[in-house]
């Protein structure tokens, strides 16, 4: 068996294990009792990069996932809230912080308050509260700010908190040997860890926790860098994570192990590979925030700082950078069952950003969750990529015997995609082709992106093509979608043979297309913290003749700070130079 597959079979099977019965994983022998002394070597506090307003916190207004509650005289914990992803960033703690770099004593005493409301009704949480991925992320945001909430606080209080940490941590011990994603278990392991360097007297626990975690950061980074989910999001909160618990290793002077230096040496630079003109990460890959402060503070730590690479095979994701100019193109295959609850079927999509402003993007995930819009957003529509028919590059698999296995939707993705980068003398060439629209329709699609040395051209070409080349296709309709950033205006030429884009800087940009009917169509983009923002999105479509079809099109600057340079004839198409090799 290649191993490719033996990957993918390897992450089916532990998907299967992950869903056994609670009742299997309660022969395992339970965790010791746990006595948390005092503090040790804390992790610092990650960096959230000022999302929470510390005054309106102290004020009463709780705003999480687009939602604001207030106290009105009432502690936040007793408010009846019935969305589940307001509760778990309430739950989360990861507001916390706000508080305590506020540089007012009453930040900090507000603080304590609410943490020990909380433990005063630690009984009777919502089930949010007590997620794993939810749970690991309150004790991290808890340790870290334990120096500063313990620091002058009364002796009741220290005694209690000390004695919930420890009641957290050994009932994460229990969770992560339970049915979870890989995301929520190598956060539970993360927050094992982190309380065994943290806390006194865990001491006994840390050469366990830190080997525990190099073997789970073996399995889920990947060679490339990139994690199991294929989410850059997912791998930018683990290495903000690992990233404090590295530097508490080194002050506890312990040795570090390797699979956790290891990891962070490829996965930092893939962080940089995923990351835009602007600072945030892609949002291929279901992001749905794409976190430039944090991602920011994260890549300072990183003192290589290397240019990253052109192509991620495990990850399958490929990067063409010339100039200012930056194109990432998702070229992966779908996810083994139970490893990504939210993938999409993205397969050829790309984005293009230049300098600080996002050009073609993706609709990215709902950052306030909506069942509509999260089932939408994993859909090929929406994404700068091809649908033949109305169709997916492949199907969403679900209902109950489906989700009732894997926990989750089940991707039937492509089974061959090949994808390849690589450098000419005349720019950047990135190439996909895939066999997503193979059952539904008897075609592959194969797409061409060639980035110009300057950055400020951008040629492609798709076409599709019979799977097994006589296949009669004929009659089959394309479309091909290329979502604008909200910041792009667009405007359609009087007789509809281009559009023209401004950037915010007042550039201007001209895209044009041979091979359909061009026209631009209402978008709408997902991933933002202001939660939905209409946008548009270039539309070419066409039929499929002769067994097959092509369109090639274009996208480039042909003004700069109002100055304004010779734009091409609306019949002066430029082709691909697929001839160049290195």
């Amino acid at each position: 068996m290649p191993d490719s597959m033996a990957g993918l079979a390897g992450r089916a099977a532990w998907a299967l294990m992950a869903r056994l019965p609670d009742s299997v994983f309660r022969l395992l022998p339970r965790p010791l009792p746990l006595r948390v002394r005092g503090l040790a070597h804390p992790p610092a506090p990650v960096p959230v990069g000022g999302v929470h307003d510390a005054a309106a916190l102290y004020q009463g207004r709780f705003t999480f996932a687009g939602r604001t509650v207030e106290c009105d005289g009432r502690v936040i914990f007793d408010h009846d809230v019935s969305d589940s992803a307001w509760l778990r960033e309430l739950h989360g703690f990861g507001w916390l912080r706000a508080l305590l770099d506020s540089e007012r004593r009453l930040m900090t005493v507000f603080a304590r308050t609410l943490v020990g409301d909380w433990q005063e009704r630690a009984a009777r949480l919502p089930a949010e509260a007590l997620e794993p991925a939810v749970a690991a992320r309150r004790l991290m945001h808890w340790i870290a700010a334990a120096p500063v909430l313990v620091g002058g606080a009364p002796g009741g209080f220290e005694e209690a908190f000390f004695r919930s940490l420890a009641w957290q941590t050994r009932r994460l011990a229990r969770m992560s040997r339970r049915r979870m994603l890989p995301h929520e278990r190598m956060l539970a392991i993360l927050a094992q860890a982190h309380a065994a360097l943290g806390l006194a007297g865990l001491e006994n626990l840390r050469e366990q926790a830190l080997s525990r975690l190099a073997e789970e950061l073996e399995w889920q980074i990947l060679p490339d860098g990139g994690h199991v989910s294929r989410s850059p999001a997912v791998l930018l909160e683990i290495i903000a994570f690992l990233l404090p618990l590295r530097d508490a290793v080194a002050q506890a002077r312990l040795p570090l192990p390797e699979g956790i230096s290891g990891a962070l040496e490829r996965a930092l630079p893939m962080l940089r590979f995923f990351r835009h003109g602007d600072g945030g990460l892609t949002l291929l890959g279901g992001v749905a925030d794409p976190a430039p402060g944090l991602l920011t503070a994260v890549l300072e730590a990183d003192p290589v700082a290397g240019r990253p690479l052109s192509r991620a095979p495990h990850s399958g994701y490929l990067r063409m950078q010339q100039g200012a100019g930056l194109v990432i193109v998702d070229g992966g295959r779908a996810l083994a069952p139970g490893v990504h609850p939210d993938a999409p079927l993205s397969v050829a999509a790309f984005e293009f950003s230049h300098g600080p402003f996002r050009i073609v993007t993706s609709c990215g995930a709902p950052r306030i969750p909506q069942p509509d819009w999260r089932a939408a957003a994993r859909l090929t529509a929406a994404h700068s990529t091809m649908s033949v028919n109305g169709r997916d590059a492949g199907r969403i698999l679900s209902g109950r015997i489906v989700e009732a296995l894997f926990g989750t939707p089940v991707l039937a993705g492509p089974s061959e995609v090949r994808a390849d980068c690589r450098e000419t003398p005349g720019g950047s060439l990135a190439e996909v082709t895939h066999d997503g629209f193979a059952r539904c329709c008897g075609l592959r699609h194969e797409r061409r992106l060639f980035l110009m040395p300057d950055g400020v051209e951008l040629r492609g070409e798709d076409a599709l093509a019979p799977v097994d080349g006589e296949s009669t296709t004929d009659g089959a309709v394309f479309t091909l979608r290329f979502h604008l950033h909200p910041s792009v205006r667009a405007t359609l030429s009087r007789d509809g043979s281009s559009i023209m884009l401004t950037l915010p800087d007042r550039s201007g940009w001209k895209f044009s297309a041979r091979g359909g009917r061009l026209r631009l169509e209402e978008s709408v983009l997902l991933a933002s913290s202001r939660g939905l923002r209409r946008t548009v999105q270039i539309v070419i479509e066409g039929g499929v003749e002769g067994g097959g079809a092509r369109v090639n099109w274009f996208l480039k600057r042909i003004s700069e700070g109002g100055r304004r340079k010779r734009a091409r004839k609306d019949g002066e198409m430029p082709e691909l130079p697929l001839e160049v090799r290195d």
